[in-house]
């Protein structure tokens, strides 16, 4: 069993700006994806064999809350092409039900082992929202976001880990 944290956020092309859109009586943020980091975390279940040959054999069930931050500059209506200045920020939370089967290579070294394992991450999206505050500059009007953003989905990418344990194989 294991308990993972770290930060996570959106990479790539984003805009500089983001914006609560009114949309009747349920405001939303209309790029939830932010680039600023956020603490995320998650638990995990492994089981793996190490064969005579130290090849790692391995499989992993966890599930996790991946979490990004975004900075709310302008508040906006999505039928009129009109801003007001605002403040505010804005957090996506993603649950995922997490798939890692993966085949490495354990290195056993001066009263340690080092395992190098890559897999085939396959992620489950089980929940994703979206909550902000955003205060409006000149009307000093405050808007509260709750959205829920996509039904459950499926991710697969690529995923290494580098393990290290004692001696005999236990965690120190």
């Amino acid at each position: 069993m294991q308990a993972n944290t770290g930060y996570f956020f959106f990479g790539g092309a984003y805009p500089t700006t983001n914006f609560i859109v009114r949309y009747g009586e349920k405001p939303f943020i209309d790029n939830p994806y932010g680039s600023k980091v956020t603490l995320s975390y998650g638990v995990a279940v492994q089981i793996q064999r190490i064969t005579k040959k130290y090849v790692v054999l391995g499989f992993q069930l966890g599930t996790e809350l991946l979490r990004s931050r975004v900075m709310i500059n302008d508040i906006g209506s999505v039928s009129v092409d009109l801003k007001d200045a605002a403040k505010g920020r804005g957090v996506l939370s993603m649950g995922h039900l997490n798939l890692y089967p993966h085949i490495g290579r354990r290195f056993l070294l001066h009263f340690s082992t080092i395992d190098l394992t890559v897999g085939s991450e396959i992620g489950l999206t089980m929940s994703s929202w979206e909550r902000g505050t955003a205060k409006d500059k000149a009307l000093k009007l405050t808007y509260i976001t709750d959205y829920k953003i996509s039904e459950p989905d499926i991710n697969l990418s690529t995923r290494s880990a580098l393990t290290e344990s004692g001696e005999d194989g236990d965690f120190r």
